[in-house]
């Protein structure tokens, strides 16, 4: 699976649990002023159905390269305090299947700079959901910049914000009747609401 296809999956099961709106913060970076907004999920355009094939390939000059799209597998594996670059380059020779110069084939480590970059544009375009960026305008100073939208930490932020808000209910409710955790636990939220807000009243 792509990182387009896992992210769009990972939407569509955002949706389901909370709902069709994102509700999204980032702060200017010219100002520094806080711009809070809803974003639709729909106007992402990602598709989870879409599916591509295991390798493709491009010809860039004399080189032909074989290559296969990022998954997450691969993004695991990246070092988080190595080199931006250093990243990009592992992530990049990790899906070369296979580079010839001609009718030789050649070690990936010898691909030229240029038809890396090719490999990589061509990526981008057979995987547009991989990358979801946020055209962004603040109203204070009129700064336009763009922001990489990640789904996978925004959506787990927010599911580890909705685990605590459980606990503190089952808390609440448990100190105050003193009913089992799985009993609280086993009612809707609409029920276990409605005694919090007779309790909180």
């Amino acid at each position: 699976m792509t990182i387009g296809q896992r992210d769009a999956r990972l939407l569509d099961l955002r949706a389901r649990m909370f709902g069709p709106l994102l509700k999204c913060l980032a702060a200017c970076p010219s100002c520094r002023q806080d711009l809070e907004w809803n974003l639709p999920v729909s106007d992402l355009g990602c598709d989870a159905a879409t599916e591509t094939a295991q390798t493709h390939s491009l010809r860039a000059g004399d080189h032909a390269v074989e290559f296969r799209l990022p998954t997450t597998g691969d993004l695991t594996r990246l070092l988080p305090e190595v080199d931006v670059e250093v990243n990009r380059q592992q992530l990049l020779h990790a899906c070369l299947v296979a580079v010839r110069r001609g009718e030789q084939p050649v070690s990936t480590a010898e691909l030229p700079d240029e038809v890396a970059s090719a490999v990589a544009v061509r990526m981008v375009e057979l995987d547009p959901q991989a990358e979801i960026l946020l055209h962004l305008h603040c109203p204070q100073c009129g700064q336009e910049w763009q922001a990489l939208f990640d789904i996978a930490s925004f959506f787990w932020t927010e599911l580890q914000a909705a685990a605590q808000r459980l606990l503190l209910e089952v808390h609440e409710l448990a100190r105050t009747y003193g009913w089992q955790e799985a009993d609280i636990l086993a009612m809707s939220a609409p029920r276990r609401h409605a005694y919090l807000e007779m309790l909180r009243a």
